[in-house]
């Protein structure tokens, strides 16, 4: 193992910019006994207002709130944890969570979560990327699952049934066609073409719900399996058949998640596989919604993709309990099921009653795919899957527009991947 500096490195870049731009550090104790912790936390009206409920119901323990940007935050964190002047408690978009597990960010809470009555009720895919090592850094806060979501008012309009989500891909392909004959500016389907991580978040769970994967587990020797796992290929295959059918937005091929979802949100789209912060604009906009699971071919199985936001003690905390107790609070019941107040997911499965699912059923839809929910698990995500020069989203773009050959295709990606997770894994000194 290298040194913790030379770990640092990975969370160091464009740590001159912010210097100086911290707002908050560890916190500490007061003269009257009572502990400060520092929370910092993505974008979000809810988490002041966790953070001051918190505060009305303690007295031993104060939370501080600093919110930052996701253009920031991982920059910003490596500024503070290089100079010793970090929160005591994250909370991050779960994709970052093998980061900051491996580079020493987070702390070992691996004993707390498992003193848990409730451990085995939380997200399984945020709480596998919030695992590193064998131990456990991080821990499932709020869900953000992909799940398919559908036009009732243009399926009406086609002649389609609207009390059931289309639930095997052949099923998909025949209700965008019916769509799309609706003619004009309506198109049966959408895809993010040019965002490799709108892509990861919608494309891939028809990879896991099929049985496949993208990559082996998170080490340095991992590989990624587009070529070895031929569910990859399936999977992309029907994505070019949708194309290829004329059903697909051609517009999309350019979108790079600056502007997705706005032709759903329009009423001009008939099927997308997203999110659930994209019902209630398509509902505003006049369209009736309807949602199901991202299921695999024959409709036998499904899968999502594990988004969402995890939480962790960070390890320079000078309040390790005290950032626990926090933490943990904010995993209780009446926390979490405050949570599908908002339109969010929470991250236990044992919130899932009738009468929960009765009250919310979009949110109960994303607790009961959650059950099976996935992600990328790598210390190079960013650079396999999600940016602009990826080779999942070069992969992607020339099967699925270009037709070039699936097996030579993927089997480039393979190896283009290679030399970017061996640059990860050195990055974080391991």
């Amino acid at each position: 193992m290298k040194s913790r500096n030379r770990k640092l490195i990975a969370l160091g870049l464009g740590a001159a910019l912010l210097a100086g731009a911290l707002s908050g550090c560890s916190g500490g104790s007061s003269s009257s006994g009572v502990t400060t912790i520092n929370w910092w936390t993505r974008v979000g009206d809810d988490r002041a207002a966790f953070a001051k409920k918190f505060n009305d119901t303690h007295t031993d323990v104060q939370v501080k709130v600093t919110q930052v940007s996701d253009d920031q935050y991982v920059n910003k964190v490596g500024t503070g944890v290089r100079s010793n002047n970090g929160p005591d408690v994250l909370d991050f978009d779960v994709a970052n969570s093998p980061l900051f597990a491996a580079t020493g960010v987070l702390a070992d809470v691996s004993d707390k979560v498992n003193g848990l009555d409730f451990a085995h009720d939380l997200n399984p895919g945020m709480s596998k990327l919030g695992t590193y090592d064998n131990k456990t850094y991080s821990v499932p806060f709020i869900a953000g699952p992909s799940i398919l979501l559908y036009n009732k008012t243009l399926f009406k309009k086609a002649g389609i049934q609207t009390d059931t989500p289309p639930a095997t891909w052949a099923g998909i392909e025949e209700d965008a066609k019916k769509v799309r004959a609706l003619g004009d500016d309506i198109y049966g389907f959408d895809i993010p073409g040019a965002c490799g991580g709108c892509l990861s978040f919608a494309a891939q769970p028809l990879i896991w719900a099929s049985g496949g994967t993208t990559m082996t587990a998170a080490s340095p020797d991992q590989t990624t399996t587009y070529s070895t796992s031929p569910q990859v290929a399936d999977s992309l295959k029907f994505y070019q058949k949708l194309w290829q059918d004329g059903v697909v937005n051609p517009a999309g091929q350019t979108e790079a998640g600056a502007t997705w979802g706005a032709d759903w949100n329009a009423g001009k789209v008939g099927i997308l596989l997203a999110g659930s912060w994209l019902v209630s604009p398509a509902e505003k906009g006049g369209s009736e919604v309807g949602y199901g699971p991202i299921p695999n071919a024959d409709g036998s199985n499904f899968s999502t993709f594990a988004g969402g936001d995890n939480i962790g003690v960070t390890a320079s905390s000078k309040n390790p309990d005290a950032a626990w107790e926090f933490a943990s609070w904010l995993l209780d019941k009446d926390q979490q099921a405050s949570i599908a107040d908002t339109g969010s997911s929470p991250v236990r499965s044992d919130l899932l009653t009738a009468d929960f699912a009765a009250k919310y059923p979009l949110v109960a839809l994303q607790l009961q795919v959650s059950a099976k929910s996935d992600a990328p698990d790598s210390m190079a995500t960013n650079a396999l899957q999600l940016s602009a020069t990826s080779p999942w989203l070069a992969a992607f773009q020339s099967i699925v527009y270009n037709g070039a050959d699936v097996n030579a295709t993927l089997t480039k990606a393979d190896a283009d991947s290679a030399p970017l997770i061996k640059q990860a894994y050195e990055q974080a000194g391991q």
